[in-house]
């Protein structure tokens, strides 16, 4: 735990003692660090054949408590919010050009992420994945990776 508040406050002093003199692209690490852990969280699921087994289940299971949550969520904020504060005048809204957004870019992400966990599942499935592979020190690292450009 020690190491994880060590590394995330590393990434912290590193981007106030960087700021404003090197622009990393930090939300392209974050993205491909997220890829990797997710392609190995998906080589380690597709690779066990007993979850693969439970998968239906779980998945409806997963799928009914992810659609009462959103549910909830959607009625509340119905509840507690006024209408006219939902949503600013289009007139108000600000472009995507002035927000620094790329149009697509969070659906982008969300698939590419997405994919990498598939891929990862499907290259297990595959038995492409080489034995003594040090999956453990591989997610350590990328953990690390993502910590430091939360921090940064």
């Amino acid at each position: 735990m020690i190491i994880t508040i060590g590394i995330l406050l590393a990434g912290f002093l590193l981007g106030l003692l960087l700021k404003g003199r090197v622009k990393l692209p930090t939300s392209a690490i974050t993205l491909a660090s997220i890829c990797l852990l997710l392609f190995i969280l998906g080589l380690e699921i597709g690779g066990n054949r007993e979850l693969l087994a439970n998968l239906p289940t779980m998945g409806l299971t997963a799928l009914v408590v992810s659609v009462l949550a959103i549910l909830g969520s959607v009625v509340l904020a119905r509840l507690f919010t006024k209408k006219e504060e939902l949503a600013p005048p289009v007139n108000e809204r600000p472009s995507p050009t002035e927000t620094g957004d790329k149009p697509g870019g969070g659906m982008r992400d969300s698939l590419i992420i997405v994919g990498c966990f598939v891929a990862g599942v499907l290259v297990a499935l595959a038995r492409w994945v080489p034995d003594g592979l040090p999956m453990d020190q591989i997610t350590t690292w990328g953990l690390y990776l993502l910590l430091i450009c939360v921090g940064f």
